[in-house]
């Protein structure tokens, strides 16, 4: 759902620091995810020109790497900012790079501009496209406010969602729904009457009990067709292990907003998997049913990102028939 990530170094920072491991480690699921990446190097005005300039070539060697393969393009100028907006939508390897003071506001100016010249995410086409479907809003966050109630942050995917819509969310942890009604809507601090797809926003929910909810839940029309399962197949490619990826193995799987520990219970056509190598895999999840779409795109971490891939086959809840393990 974004079209770029962006990363805020500080000018005394090192990309071998503890700190930076944050870094390093959102760069290589960008990577994985073929995200367009763009660097903010910040706190111009706390450090020397010297250790500012040893940051930007510290990242410029990162950006080299045969696995990377970016283009680094420091931004000096808003000209250089409007020249690297066009490139970057046109070539997905280019990598800006900002230097800038929040303080003293300089390199601000550029850094706006690159920002403006992105184009949006989707064409009116599309956007139309996903207008005409069901409601169906991924859930992020959830709260709970004084005088107003059960607040849930997340991103609208689909249809519109409207104020004073009656709507269903869930799964819960056998796979239900259950019925809400938005109370109100807010962007930006600012009250609205609706929101369109790819608009994050939080949603206030008339008398509800926020214990049924949690991240990762989806809030749609109780007319939609959700496939909530157990297990699901997914063609991947494994990034990176030190040991052999076998059955059995517990990772971190993100589909999504969907963030959850799931157990290989196959890799089909191979005994293990080593880094480099493809197949497909098996999980089950180890909490809850989600909801999950074929196509979806698939990480999966354990400290460090492991693999991606495809979400290729799913098995539906009704198809799932729970074993003694899962009591």
């Amino acid at each position: 759902m974004i079209d770029g990530s962006v990363h805020a170094i500080t000018g005394g920072g090192d990309l071998h620091n503890a700190r930076a491991g944050t870094i390093r480690k959102h760069f290589k699921i960008a990577l994985a995810l073929k995200v367009p990446i763009f660097f903010v190097i910040s706190n111009l005005d706390l450090c020397s020109q010297k250790i500012m300039d040893r940051t930007v070539r510290q990242v410029v060697r990162v950006l080299k790497l045969p696995e990377c393969s970016n283009v680094p393009m420091v931004v000096g100028s808003t000209d250089d900012a409007v020249k690297a907006a066009q490139q970057f939508v046109q070539i997905p390897s280019i990598a800006p790079i900002f230097i800038l003071s929040s303080k003293t506001g300089k390199g601000l100016d550029s850094l706006k501009a690159f920002l403006k010249m992105l184009s949006p995410l989707s064409d009116s086409h599309e956007q139309e496209g996903l207008i005409q479907q069901f409601t169906e809003f991924a859930v992020d966050e959830i709260y709970r406010v004084r005088d107003v109630g059960t607040v849930v942050e997340g991103t609208l995917y689909s249809g519109i969602c409207r104020e004073g819509d009656h709507l269903i969310v869930g799964p819960g942890d056998s796979g239900q729904f259950q019925d809400l009604t938005i109370k109100s809507i807010q962007r930006n601090h600012s009250g609205c009457l609706n929101i369109w797809p790819g608009q994050a926003a939080t949603l206030a929910l008339a008398d509800f009990d926020r214990s049924f909810l949690r991240k990762g839940m989806v809030i749609c029309s109780p007319e939609m067709n959700t496939t909530i399962c157990w297990r699901f197949e997914a063609e991947i490619v494994l990034l990176f292990h030190a040991k052999t990826f076998h059955k059995g193995f517990q990772v971190t799987v993100h589909i999504g907003n969907v963030r959850q520990t799931a157990t290989v219970e196959a890799v089909y056509g191979k005994e293990e998997l080593r880094t480099g190598e493809k197949a497909v895999v098996c999980f089950k999840f180890t909490k809850h049913p989600e909801n999950v779409k074929v196509g979806a795109k698939v990480l999966f971490i354990e400290g460090e990102p492991k693999g991606i891939g495809n979400v290729t086959k799913l098995q539906p809840i009704s198809q799932y028939q729970p074993s003694h393990s899962d009591d």
